[in-house]
């Protein structure tokens, strides 16, 4: 580790049991100088009685702050409020997006690029569209697509392929995904249905 101090994060996928957790820690502890600091990252409750000190749980934003954070990388320098109507359609695009962080990084990125009403509605019109493909899939059970666990179905953009673009796994801004055809998304989809029935 190269014998000065260090600082290991690690981030847990899953739940982990503790006499594994115990394990690591013990290995990982003999490999370092003291002063050292180990980092754990996890959505899960159970991990927070592993620690030393007290757990800082990070909340989502609030509505308000997301909505600015938004506005600020969408828009950059340039004054929303002088663009009504790109600002009412990346209203709209940050409310579909349910505050998340990746969506909001990727769409108003993709925004700042390009300050046509056309390409913005574009953009608008391909979350709806995402939402309402899965909410045909899922039903109730799709809020978030960066955070379903199930596969996330997006349209191509070019619609002259009748494939779409099939997000398999999600998390910490690592995804896996394939290009399917439609018939296979129902396929996939009927035999998810048997399995949690």
């Amino acid at each position: 580790m190269g014998g000065g101090r260090t600082l290991i994060i690690i981030e847990l996928l899953m739940d982990i049991e503790e006499p594994v957790w115990k394990r690591l820690y013990s290995a990982a502890k003999s490999c370092i100088m003291s002063g050292s600091k180990m980092i754990i990252v996890s959505r899960s409750d159970k991990v927070a009685s592993f620690g030393t000190t007290e757990p800082l749980r990070l909340q989502f934003l609030t509505q308000e702050a997301y909505w600015y954070f938004f506005k600020v990388r969408s828009f950059g320098s340039t004054r929303a409020e002088d663009h009504p109507k790109l600002t009412s359609m990346a209203m709209e695009m940050a409310n579909l997006t349910s505050g998340c962080f990746m969506s909001g990084n990727i769409f108003s990125g993709i925004l700042k690029a390009n300050f046509n009403p056309h390409f913005w509605s574009m953009a608008l019109a391909a979350i709806r569209g995402l939402k309402q493909r899965n909410i045909s899939v899922y039903g109730d059970r799709f809020t978030n697509p960066w955070q379903m666990v199930e596969p996330t179905y997006l349209r191509r953009v070019d619609k002259t392929f009748s494939e779409c673009v099939v997000i398999l796994l999600d998390y910490s801004y690592i995804i896996n995904c394939e290009v399917q055809r439609p018939h296979r998304m129902v396929k996939s989809n009927k035999r998810f249905q048997k399995s949690s029935g």
